[in-house]
């Protein structure tokens, strides 16, 4: 899945996924097409892409949900494990031929356990980043309870301050009814900076699915637009 060289890493046109990710300041997030085929279908399947007039469009990561079907059909979302696997195109060198390559492989891995209380006391998701083999923990999200809003905090490293934000009001039509009419198909996420008085620094724009999608796919044509004015 990946394209050669010979052994200098010069020769090769790659640009690392985060960097290209900075330049573009817009993503997208798609959910690959699956006709539902029964009541186990495969892990879902997402696809991030950079969008810029300069960059134009790639495709930068592959995200495969691995959690079990009955976690998605008999638990809530906010009480559902899950174990999300991320992978993207990086930098290889064979030692055995001598050259590197372009492959597709694992960078971060999100996983939460099964929480029993849908209000208060979520389980946080910790996020791994794969080197060489090894897990290295990166960061965690948290979903602290609000009454108002949907609120979610990302913490670096080992940190339990949280470094960004991002909230959504519960009041948003697009939170009470999931069809695609013009009121209610978009829900908007403001994306916060806490270390600099929680200045906005972009949005997040989720998009539902249209009707004849929903019926016969589980997949959103436009999942989640991110938008960033400063990222670091």
């Amino acid at each position: 899945m990946g394209e050669s060289a010979e052994a200098s890493p010069l020769d090769i046109p790659f640009v690392d996924p985060i960097e290209l990710l900075k330049r573009a300041r817009t993503a997208r997030i798609v959910e690959e097409t699956q006709l539902l085929g029964g009541c186990c279908e495969p892990g879902r399947m997402y696809a991030v892409y950079a969008e810029d007039k300069e960059c134009g469009k790639e495709k930068l990561f592959v995200c495969k949900d691995n959690s079990a079907c009955c976690q998605h059909y008999f638990c809530c979302t906010n009480c559902r494990e899950f174990d999300m696997e991320i992978i993207c195109k990086r930098m290889r060198f064979d030692s055995a031929a001598k050259r590197y390559s372009i492959e597709w492989l694992p960078f971060t891995k999100l996983r939460r356990p099964c929480a029993y209380c849908c209000c208060s006391s979520l389980p946080e998701v910790t996020i791994d980043y794969t080197q060489n083999g090894k897990n290295v923990r990166l960061g965690a999200i948290t979903n602290p309870c609000s009454c108002c809003n949907y609120e979610f905090e990302i913490c670096e490293g080992n940190s339990e301050e949280p470094r960004y934000k991002v909230s959504g009001s519960s009041c948003q039509c697009g939170m009470q009814c999931s069809c695609s009419c013009s009121c209610c198909k978009e829900v908007v996420f403001g994306i916060y900076d806490c270390r600099k008085e929680n200045m906005k620094i972009g949005s997040m724009l989720k998009v539902w699915k249209k009707p004849c999608n929903k019926e016969l796919t589980n997949v959103n044509e436009h999942l989640i637009a991110v938008s960033y004015t400063h990222l670091t």
